[in-house]
């Protein structure tokens, strides 16, 4: 019959005991200590995820009533990214896609998640492209039976109860200038009661003068707190008779660090500093997070496309927005 030992725990030195004791207290300070980081979304609020997708643009909606609206999705290297984070916060299909004209650095990654995600709805300038993504974006809407809606000033999109959707741009019949693909971009506002954000797509000056002639004597019809600054920061839009009929107070740039182009440029970031607005790029502060409710507005910084989901489906934000400005290259 095999021997049966008791096997027993032998008591931890003392020194390791206190040891012990002591980094416990140290951590119960620590959690105590640490700072509890921004609240998240409410519930009332209207969120708007203005990504970090390299040289290009791409901006998440999600109203109150959880309506969702991508404008734009980025280059096709970030197309396979942005559908991985779309499901990681819980998107499924998406109620509206909006791309803002036919340029590649706004629409390949969309058509990827046109690819991959079902779209209840279209809206498209009617400024045509003869590029074989935007030809590959108009089979995918056929293909998928996407109802396309034209988008021509003046149009209005209820998204859910409490927020609309305005089309300022492109005017019926579409611009005729040196750059009619930008210049005809869609220029969104979005609103939440009296708290607005301005999407401008890649309108160029012809676009702006255009927009300045059309809204000059009714500002109120196009101001906005949080603007997304047209084409990137390039030099020749965001002109400062433009500027003062939006009044933002915040103003939001899409671009890759060490572009080629070179965006945004000096004078982009000289003319918005004059407008007093606070100026936030991608490539310095990632992933941004704009909440409005109908009494007031926030801009957060996310952890980049590593956004984190909680059982609710709301996010987890990082620190306060990094003190770094945004800067030329």
């Amino acid at each position: 019959m095999p021997l049966r030992r008791n096997r027993r725990r032998l008591p931890l030195p003392r020194w390791l005991r206190l040891l012990t004791a002591i980094a416990a207290c140290l951590a119960q300070v620590a959690a105590s200590c640490a700072p509890a980081g921004p609240p998240p979304p409410a519930a009332d609020s209207l969120r708007v995820y203005f990504l970090n997708v390299g040289q290009g643009d791409a901006a998440l909606i999600i109203t109150p009533d959880g309506v969702t609206a991508l404008v734009d999705g980025g280059d096709r290297f970030r197309g396979a990214e942005l559908v991985k984070w779309l499901r990681s916060i819980g998107l499924q299909k998406l109620d509206w896609v909006m791309p803002s004209h036919p340029h590649a650095d706004h629409i390949a990654g969309l058509n990827l998640v046109l690819e991959e995600l079902p779209v209840s709805n279209a809206l498209l300038s009617a400024q045509a492209n003869d590029t074989q993504t935007y030809r590959r974006q108009l089979d995918l809407l056929r293909e998928k039976g996407v109802p396309v809606t034209d988008a021509v000033e003046g149009l209005t999109i209820p998204l859910g109860g409490h927020v609309t959707a305005t089309v300022l741009n492109p005017p019926a019949g579409l611009l005729r200038t040196s750059e009619p693909e930008e210049d005809n971009s869609v220029v969104l506002r979005v609103c939440i009661a009296v708290n607005c954000m301005l999407f401008t797509g890649d309108i160029g000056d012809g676009g702006e003068r255009s927009m300045i002639a059309r809204y000059g004597t009714a500002p109120e019809r196009i101001r906005s707190q949080v603007l997304k600054v047209s084409h990137h920061g390039s030099a020749e839009p965001n002109h400062p008779d433009f500027l003062t009929m939006v009044q933002p107070d915040v103003a939001l740039i899409g671009a890759g660090l060490t572009n080629p182009f070179r965006h945004p440029s000096q004078k982009a970031l000289n003319r918005l500093g004059a407008s007093g607005a606070a100026i936030y790029c991608t490539f310095v502060h990632g992933t941004l997070l704009v909440e409005l409710t109908e009494s007031t507005y926030r801009v957060q910084q996310m952890r980049d496309l590593a956004i984190r989901p909680t059982s609710r489906g709301r996010v987890v934000p990082a620190p306060p927005l990094s003190p770094e400005p945004c800067r030329a290259q």
